[in-house]
């Protein structure tokens, strides 16, 4: 599989181009059979998102048996910088 993120980019003083970093990974996906992993992981991720942690706490308690993770066994990974110049 092959997943990619970048983050939000930054303007130097003075410049109007955007300088975006990204990184690009390769891999194998494989389904995290085990759900306490899988709970905690969908957890962490939803306090850093959510308002509140009460908030995460409801809606975690009513969806977290239809979530299905996934774990890359990264293979290459490469990253770069790029200016919208």
């Amino acid at each position: 599989m092959c997943f990619t993120t970048w983050n939000e980019g930054f303007k130097l003083e003075g410049h109007w181009e955007w300088n975006i970093t990204s990184v690009i990974v390769f891999g194998r996906a494989k389904i995290i059979e085990d759900r306490k992993i899988a709970e905690d992981m969908v957890r962490k991720l939803a306090y850093k998102y959510y308002p509140t942690k009460e908030e995460a706490e409801e809606d975690l308690a009513r969806f977290i048996d239809k979530a299905q993770l996934f774990a890359i066994d990264i293979e290459h990974m490469t990253g770069k910088m790029v200016k919208e110049k």
